[in-house]
This record gives structure tokens, C-alpha cells and sequence, in this order.
């Protein structure tokens, strides 16, 4: 039986070019194990998903974020953490405000790897072409890659995302509200999120829109993906970012 998972992973993506997502970060636990995806904000600040830090934020001092590289295991730079910030409103049972800003304990040098991520300055209508960026596995306990992966998504409108989890988990009691604050994306089936994509980046014409959240098991199911869109939230980055 399928089970809500709010760990995605990309299952039918491809190697990214070298220069594609200069904004992606790899959470690490340890020196090794990446955890989550994350999105470089400015010199300082990068914003993952609040379910990424939720239970490993007591491990700050493990953590670290390794920019600058399509490479797992080569290439880039390693920051560690000096604080993290959950959205005050999050909810792991349902995940609405699935955000979390991290605070880098030296400043991120930018160069022709490493660049910000752009805000959005508009709603994402449904029918937009959008692009996941991760590193997650590429399977239902699948493989991890070491290249960079992406895939192609559309975005499709709250109330049909909603009707559809409604009508895939309401007869497994699993069910939760889809609302105007999440951004609901479909890829052929066979093809979706899968586990260590979490926290990574949407991003449509270069901007970053989504930030990945909720996903299914096993990977590439058909039911739509959902991410935390990120137009509600720029003045809550903002303010606590300074951008």
C-alpha cells in the first residue's frame, strides 16, 4: 500500500549540467550523509524544509551544508551551521509551513558554482514548467547518485491537487488539506521525488517557487508532489534574512 512520505526523492531524472542550479545545497549529517536538499539565499542564509531539521536540529553541530558541486562525494565548499529557524506555524502532521531558514557559520563565497537563488514575484499558474534539482535516491530504496539529478515538472492548480489526495489517501485515512500555500506539480508516472529531495529547490524561469515537501511511496506513483510555495512566504524569509 502507498503511504504519504515527506521524503522525496527523483525517480527518471538525468545528470544536471554543470552551472544548471548554482543555488543548490546538500545538507550533510556527519561528513558523508546527505540528508536534505537546500537553496542558497545570500551570504548567510539558505532555506531547506522545516521536516528536514525537525528531528535533527538537536545534531547542529553535525550538520553542515556543502555547496558548489553537481558531486556528492567531490568538489564544492562545506559550511557548518551556526542556527537553524522552523517557521513558527509548522506542522509535521499535515505539513503546512514546511519551511526552515539555515544560518551558515561563515559566509558562502559565491563564484561561477555557487550563486543565490532569485524570489519569485508572482503566483506559479497551473501549466507552468517547472524543474526539481536533487540528490535523492533514484528508487524506492534505490541507489543515491552522485551526480546532481532534475526533472521536469508542470504545476497544476490547489483545488484539482487537493481533489486528487483527497480521492488517492481519504479511503486510507491519510489524508490532509492542500491549500494555496503549498504548490502541487505532476511528472509522468514513474517519474517524481524521491527520498533526500526534500528541502530542495522548485524553480520556474530561474526563480525559486517551491521548496520540495510532500511526496509518495513508492516513488513515481502519479499522484501529485507537493511543495511549499514560496511567494507566501518572501516577507518571512525576508525578515529573518535581512535580504
Amino acid at each position: 500500500m502507498c503511504k504519504i512520505d515527506i521524503e522525496q526523492r527523483i525517480l527518471g531524472g538525468q545528470d544536471a549540467s554543470e552551472g544548471l542550479a548554482k543555488w543548490q545545497a546538500s545538507i550533510r549529517f556527519g561528513y558523508w550523509q546527505h540528508n536534505c536538499g537546500a537553496s542558497v539565499l545570500n551570504e548567510r542564509w539558505l532555506l531547506t524544509a522545516a521536516h528536514c531539521m525537525y528531528s535533527y536540529g538537536q545534531y547542529l553541530s553535525m550538520l553542515s551544508v556543502v555547496v558548489g558541486t553537481n558531486h556528492l562525494r567531490t568538489g564544492g565548499q562545506r559550511y557548518n551551521l551556526e542556527s537553524y529557524i522552523l517557521h513558527e506555524n509548522y506542522n509535521p502532521t499535515t505539513q503546512a509551513n514546511d519551511l526552515c531558514l539555515l544560518k551558515t557559520s561563515t559566509p558562502i563565497v559565491y563564484n561561477d558554482k555557487v550563486q543565490p537563488a532569485v524570489m519569485p514575484t508572482e503566483e506559479t499558474p497551473p501549466g507552468s514548467n517547472l524543474m526539481l534539482t536533487g540528490w535523492g535516491e533514484m528508487g524506492t530504496d534505490g541507489d543515491i547518485p552522485d551526480n546532481l539529478q532534475m526533472l521536469n515538472f508542470t504545476s497544476i492548480g490547489t483545488k484539482e491537487c487537493d481533489d486528487k489526495y483527497k480521492e488517492f489517501y481519504g479511503k486510507r485515512g491519510k489524508s490532509f488539506p492542500i491549500t494555496d500555500k503549498q504548490l502541487c506539480m505532476t511528472a509522468n508516472q514513474g517519474t517524481g521525488g524521491c527520498k533526500g529531495d526534500s528541502g530542495g529547490p522548485i524553480v520556474k524561469d530561474l526563480s525559486l517557487v517551491g521548496v520540495v515537501s510532500v511526496g509518495v511511496v513508492p516513488c513515481g506513483y502519479g499522484v501529485p508532489e507537493v511543495s511549499t510555495n514560496v511567494i507566501k512566504y518572501v516577507s518571512w524569509i525576508k525578515q529573518h534574512t535581512g535580504m
